[in-house]
């Protein structure tokens, strides 16, 4: 479990994998009941399955790992597997779904009083509330994502906020603020150290640009 968790962290997505699926196999063969590394096994490869983007495979492992922490009343990896179904069902086009355990995640981040991660699912709400042509909702979510992102000093998910309002601003045909909120998130991509994440916002907003 360890080994696949490092070798998820350092991008060896297909190392991760063996291990994740390694680790399930010795629980299962030698019968070894440790039901919460059992779940966290699965929603570890769930996660990694979501990073190579096999999103079909992902919902499978997430859907396993929920299932037995119902089964074995095991809490703790509760909102990360909420957060994974939400995902995971977004890359499959699945908004209904997504939103709903998007929710749920909210829900349960809120309670644990876990600033940091109610700033990413607010984001991905946004994004699905989005596509579910709920501009409304969309708005609400990223604007609380933002506040939350610019007190936590977390200038990645700022820049994602402000290329998600973007995009949200050209849906809504508000194309004065298309121009604002892009050149906000381009002023952030060019101090943020993941040079993977800022590319992919200059693609978003070239995206935009073109539309």
């Amino acid at each position: 479990l360890r080994l696949g968790q490092v070798a998820a962290r350092l991008a060896h997505y297909d190392d991760a994998l063996t291990h994740f699926a390694l680790c399930l196999k010795l629980l299962r063969d030698r019968r070894v009941h440790l039901p919460a590394i059992r779940i966290r096994a699965h929603a570890s490869l769930a996660m990694t399955y979501v990073m190579k983007g096999l999103c079909t495979d992902a919902l499978q492992h997430y859907e396993e790992a929920h299932r037995l922490s119902a089964y074995y009343a095991e809490e703790e990896e509760l909102p990360a597997i909420a957060y994974g179904l939400c995902d995971a069902n977004r890359g499959l086009g699945n908004f209904f779904e997504a939103y709903s355990a998007g929710k749920e995640a909210l829900r349960l981040y809120r309670e644990r009083k876990d600033a940091p991660l109610q700033v990413r699912v607010l984001n991905l709400l946004g994004y699905i509330a989005a596509q579910m042509a709920d501009t409304e909702a969309a708005e609400e979510y990223y604007t609380e994502s933002l506040r939350l992102a610019e007190e936590l000093h977390g200038p990645v998910m700022t820049m994602l906020n402000y290329a998600g309002l973007a995009e949200l601003r050209l849906q809504q045909e508000r194309f004065a603020d298309v121009t604002e909120y892009s050149n906000k998130a381009l002023t952030y991509a060019e101090h943020v150290s993941d040079r993977n994440m800022a590319g992919e916002i200059y693609i978003s907003i070239a995206k935009v640009t073109l539309t």
